[in-house]
């Protein structure tokens, strides 16, 4: 069986060693149960990339900021006030300390 998987993000396969279930999973979408067979060929990738964004994504504001080890993140405040970030736990978790960060020196920056 053919998986189709539009996503940002590569899919991969967790088997969890606690249900023994089987996911299909990419760090932008939601998990997908599948039969415990399945593998990576069953898979077809249909990556998402920035022309595919809506233009109410479109950046408003954007701010490069350094992660506590010396790597550098691009954050970005969309038109609709959404926000995102570069690094890797903003992938999987939709949040992260450098958009929160953002966050809160645009509203110092508001309060005057």
């Amino acid at each position: 069986m053919k998986y189709e998987i539009k996503s940002a993000l590569n899919p991969g396969i967790f088997k969890s060693p606690v249900t023994g279930k089987t996911f299909i999973i990419a760090g932008d979408q939601p998990w997908m149960e599948v039969p415990p067979e399945t593998t990576l060929d069953d898979i077809k990738w249909v990556p998402l990339y920035k022309s595919q964004i809506s233009q109410s994504d479109a950046p408003k504001q954007v701010f490069e900021v350094e992660g506590s080890k010396g790597n550098k993140y691009t954050v970005k405040q969309a038109a609709n006030d959404s926000w995102s970030c570069t690094c890797v736990g903003f992938g999987y978790r939709n949040s992260c300390r450098h958009v929160a960060n953002c966050i809160q020196i645009t509203k110092m920056c508001k309060e005057g």
